[in-house]
């Protein structure tokens, strides 16, 4: 003759502790370049340091190809200013050059500009849409583009 167990021998799992909870672990993310945007520098995936805002905008100041959303309005003392009519177009390439998925716009890129004016990196000049480099931070700059210059 056959026997069912009875629920009583069937062992059940005793309710989860407050803290003792977990998720499964989520799949990895896969990074996707935008159509048409093939050509510009992504983000690397590598573990070097990421760029940061001001290398960026040093690099673009150096571009002559970029004159027509950010220039030098004095470059030795490391004052630059951004275009009124293109400076979306300069804050796109930096999300773009991020790896940013969402699109960045200038307003959030000046965001990233008055922290800069927090730590002394970067700061605002009274003239519209225009900051200045630090001392010392325009000479790393400088020191690091001959150095890359050289290679």
């Amino acid at each position: 003759m056959r026997t069912t167990p009875t629920l009583a021998a069937i062992p059940t799992p005793s309710p989860p502790v407050l803290g003792q909870m977990t998720a499964p672990p989520s799949p990895p993310m896969e990074r996707r370049g935008k159509r048409g945007c093939d050509s510009l520098p992504l983000a690397p995936i590598t573990g070097k340091k990421k760029e940061r805002l001001f290398q960026f905008l040093y690099e673009m100041l150096q571009n002559p190809d970029m004159r027509s959303c950010i220039w030098w309005v004095q470059s030795s003392d490391g004052t630059f200013q951004f275009s009124s009519q293109n400076k979306e177009r300069l804050a796109q390439l930096w999300g773009r050059r991020k790896g940013n998925r969402k699109t960045m716009t200038y307003q959030k890129m000046a965001r990233a500009l008055r922290n800069y004016s927090r730590t002394g990196e970067i700061c605002k000049v009274k003239r519209k849409l225009t900051y200045q480099f630090n001392e010392g931070t325009l000479r790393g700059l400088q020191s690091s583009s001959s150095r890359t210059a050289r290679c």
